[in-house]
């Protein structure tokens, strides 16, 4: 039975997963990117029964990419490296040696772009190499889980990012601050 291309449920799990680097390299759930916009309260002029609110700080959202599968030992090289570097034993190496740009990718039916996420400096905050040790699992996965978290992120609609109303962090700000 053939399925409807324009509520085909299928169409949404279709991505790809770039880490700038690394090309070889896959994963079976990827989460997409999200920021949340804090705020505080304050009384403006002695009016403490109705506080205004003001834009405090952008957050972020961490994502994980789960049951991940390459055979690129550079990515292996380039985690083991950055949990040393945190750890304090890598010697002198900078910080933004081990923050990498992610492009994740929903893609349609014929392997086309429909909506691309840029994560801007990404470095990893949690990495499971293996799955747990059992009897029924699959011991070739290259790692579990890897959690990044990211400085920001832009969304681009379509091949060529025409999208005419675009998610940009540092356009939401813009926005909130013409409201006031």
């Amino acid at each position: 039975m053939a399925r409807p291309s324009s509520k085909d449920a299928l169409d949404k799990f279709r991505w790809m997963v770039e880490i700038e680097g690394f090309t070889r390299m896959g994963f079976s759930s990827c989460e997409v990117p999200s920021v949340s916009i804090n705020t505080q309260k304050y009384a403006e002029g002695g009016n403490h029964l109705f506080p205004k609110q003001i834009v405090d700080s952008f957050e972020y959202k961490p994502i994980a990419l789960q049951r991940g599968v390459t055979s690129d030992l550079n990515f292996h090289k380039w985690i083991k490296n950055y949990f040393e570097y945190v750890h304090g034993s890598s010697g002198s190496v900078q910080s933004s040696e081990y923050r990498r740009d992610v492009i994740i990718n929903h893609l349609d039916r014929q392997g086309r772009i429909v909506k691309r996420y840029l994560l801007y400096n990404a470095f990893p905050i949690e990495y499971k190499p293996a799955s747990d040790f059992a009897s029924d699992a699959d011991d070739t996965l290259s790692m579990e889980r890897l959690v990044l978290t990211y400085e920001s992120f832009k969304v681009e609609v379509g091949a060529g990012g025409d999208d005419t109303n675009p998610l940009d962090p540092t356009d939401i700000l813009k926005r909130l601050v013409r409201k006031f």
